[in-house]
């Protein structure tokens, strides 16, 4: 029964292709891929066979493919490797199933290659010399990427790459045949050849030929033109055209006066260097009027080989032929004659030079001035040298071989004389009527004949034709000191120092300065801040003194006139304050010249000075440190106070009131800051120092002497004229 219900299910059944799908194609290289299949349902019929078919158009089958696997029967899963591609080519793969029913396929899937390396063959090796042979190759497919690069390499080792060779060419890109030179090489050597080609994925090689270079021959050469025949030389040379396939390791001429000459046999050779290419050879040490035969030569490991031979013969020899181009660079004592020896008339030069004199067609016995400058032909140049300014020569070139001495035409040329280069060097001093100068001559110009001095005006830029006073001080180089007398109390002068010589005059800087006024005239300053107008006086000894201490509002009417009395100022100090009659004061002493404050610093002990330490250097000459008095004004020494008492009528305060300082009995400060004396006694300080003393006028009613006083207690001041000065202004 369950038989017979069995065949009924089997006869009612309806059986069907399988059914099958085509899955993704994975792997894919540039000739390579997987593909894959799936038999879902065999159709009631045992699946056969199945597999995977492909071509390179959509729905391959089994009658119309590029390529086709069986992967074994039944249903499920199934993959299979496509072998055989085409680089970068699209190709259609599916997947089918047959059973007794037929045969079903899958949909195609589509697929693209990857691009590979090219394909490239290497060419046979011909034309084998000893230094190159001629290969090259083909590129039979890019693979499906463009070839960007193609050639050679070759090598002493074997399979040479583009990362190790000895030698590599470039032919060139893309697909085809390409011809190469092999280059370089070394004779009788084994080398290997691989032609190459490169597209974006790599560098393919084709297969490695080898050959062997041949052995060297002797070089081909030819011999130049003989040129410039003299009597004792000739130039010639030749050209390597071939090196023989070995290195040119000497090459020359040889000359003999017999024919065919060698380098073995050989009157004279010479030896050019190495290498292909021409050459120029210099062959000296001839005879004269000889008959020669020469041919150039090169020799390689191949041999020696010659040129062809020429022949020439030597002349005789004449005195060479000398050209004095032009006379330059004419200075003071030297130039320089530019010369040419055109020809050395067929034989060495030997000497060649310059002849000078004062005296016409000087020659090289007869001359003042006379230069060697080398030998052989050609340009040069030579110094004419210790010549005198202003002086007409006439100089020759010469030079001289073994026939003897010819000279040039002769030129004549006349020295340099530059202006001299004075400078004003400074003021030594100057008085009410007097000016000394100082000045030097650093460059006569070369002129030994310049003269100097000095100038002086009351207009700007004095000049030797246009003066108020005038020195003259010799002549030459050096320092020199210009002394002018009677000049105007008072003036202004413009001064400069000359120097004159055949070229002219120059002058030094201009200086500004003027004279002392006669004593009597007012002097105007600045005193604590205000402009004061004192008076001055002449003293019986002459000196020239203002007319009133400073500080003091008018002359003195009487040795006790308070208006005329002044400040009192501490010894060496600056007008800061302190000088007034009730400043502050303090006890702390000062450790520099300049306090910084205006009271007046109170000193109880020894060595009793406002500074510590002691500086002997203030108040010393006009502009001195700390100095009160007003410029081209001082303080007075010891010795000119002693000077003005001596000339009173009484020694004694009246006879100071008496003289024509009209000195006031102005009193003091001590150096505890007490006032003392005041209308009784006259203290005034001078400038010369004597131990931690200072030197000071000091009067009463019985005396006046000159002694010493310590410096912490304040003294009038009385200022003296600075007779001679030595400031002056530089003008641009």
């Amino acid at each position: 029964m369950l038989i017979f219900l069995l065949v009924l299910a089997n006869a009612c059944r309806v059986f069907e292709h399988p059914l099958i799908l085509t899955l993704e194609v994975e792997d894919v290289t540039h000739n390579q891929a997987t593909a894959a299949g799936h038999v879902i349902d065999d159709g009631g019929r045992e699946v056969t066979v199945r597999g995977l078919v492909w071509g390179d158009a959509p729905d391959p089958d089994l009658e119309n493919h590029i390529g086709m696997i069986e992967e074994g029967e039944g249903t499920g899963i199934f993959s299979g490797r496509l072998t055989g591609l085409t680089p970068n080519t699209t190709y259609y793969v599916r997947a089918f199933a047959t059973n007794r029913e037929g045969t079903s396929y899958g949909d195609y899937v589509q697929f693209t290659t990857e691009p590979a390396t090219p394909d490239v063959a290497t060419s046979d090796i011909t034309g084998i010399e000893p230094t190159r042979a001629v290969s090259g190759g083909i590129v039979r497919d890019d693979r499906g990427e463009a070839v960007t690069a193609r050639g050679i390499v070759w090598s002493r080792e074997v399979n040479p790459t583009l990362e190790n060779y000895d030698g590599i060419t470039s032919d060139g890109e893309g697909t085809g045949t390409f011809k190469s030179a092999v280059t370089g090489l070394r004779h009788s050597t084994d080398y290997h050849v691989r032609a190459y080609a490169t597209n974006s994925v790599g560098t393919a090689y084709g297969r490695q030929i080898s050959f062997t270079t041949s052995p060297p021959e002797a070089p081909s050469l030819t011999t130049a033109e003989i040129t410039s025949v003299r009597a004792a030389s000739a130039v010639s040379g030749g050209r390597v055209i071939s090196d023989g396939g070995a290195p040119v390791t000497a090459r020359g001429v040889v000359v003999s006066t017999s024919e065919a000459p060698q380098i073995d046999d050989y009157v004279g050779i010479t030896r050019d260097g190495q290498g292909p290419g021409s050459f120029t050879s210099m062959i000296i040490g001839l005879e004269h009027g000889t008959l020669y035969y020469l041919r150039a030569w090169a020799t390689n490991e191949g041999g020696t080989s010659y040129g062809n031979q020429l022949s020439f013969a030597t002349l005789e020899p004449v005195p060479p032929l000398v050209n004095l181009i032009t006379i330059s660079d004419i200075d003071v004592f030297t130039a320089t004659g530019e010369v040419n020896v055109q020809d050395d008339g067929g034989v060495d030069v030997t000497a060649r030079g310059l002849v000078w004199s004062r005296i016409d067609d000087p020659d090289i016995e007869n001359y003042e001035g006379i230069s060697t400058v080398g030998d052989g032909t050609g340009e040069f140049a030579g110094e004419l040298e210790k010549l005198r300014p202003g002086t007409r020569y006439y100089v020759k070139a010469w030079a001289t071989n073994e026939v003897g001495t010819a000279y040039s035409k002769q030129l004549q040329f006349t020295t340099k004389v530059n202006l001299p280069v004075v400078s004003t060097v400074n003021l030594m001093g100057y008085t009410i009527s007097a000016a000394l100068f100082n000045s030097r001559v650093t460059d006569d110009g070369g002129d030994p004949e310049t003269y100097r001095g000095m100038v002086i005006g009351t207009a700007e830029n004095p000049e030797v034709d246009n003066y108020d006073f005038i020195t003259y001080n010799g002549v030459g180089w050096g320092d020199y000191t210009s002394e002018f007398t009677g000049l105007k109390p008072g003036t202004t002068y413009y001064a400069r120092a000359y120097a004159s010589n055949a070229a002219g005059t120059t002058y030094g800087r201009q200086g500004r300065f003027t004279t002392i006024e006669e004593c009597g005239s007012t002097v105007d300053f600045i005193y604590r801040g205000e402009p004061v107008i004192y008076g001055s006086v002449e003293s019986a000894g002459g000196a020239c003194w203002m007319d009133r201490n400073l500080g003091a509002s008018q002359v003195a009417g009487s040795f006790y006139d308070r208006e005329s009395f002044g400040d009192l100022y501490q010894w060496g100090r600056l007008e800061d304050g302190h000088q007034d009659r009730r400043s502050g004061t303090t006890t702390n002493l000062s450790d520099s010249d300049v306090p910084g404050h205006g009271d007046f610093i109170i000193s109880e002990s020894d060595p009793f000075d406002w500074r510590f330490p002691q500086n002997d250097n203030l108040w010393k000459g006009d502009g001195g440190r700390n100095d009160v008095c007003p410029p081209g004004w001082r303080l007075p020494t010891w010795e000119e106070w002693d000077e003005e008492v001596s000339d009173w009528d009484r020694k004694n305060r009246r006879g100071a009131f008496n003289s024509s300082l009209k000195l006031p009995a102005a009193g003091l400060r001590s150096n505890n800051q007490k006032l003392f004396d005041i209308g009784r006694r006259g203290y005034y300080w001078g400038s010369d120092v004597d131990s931690i003393y200072t030197g000071l006028l000091n009067f009463n009613r019985r005396s006046a002497i000159v002694n010493v006083s310590s410096r912490a207690g304040s003294r009038s001041v009385r200022c003296i004229r600075q007779e001679v000065l030595a400031d002056i202004e530089w003008l641009p």
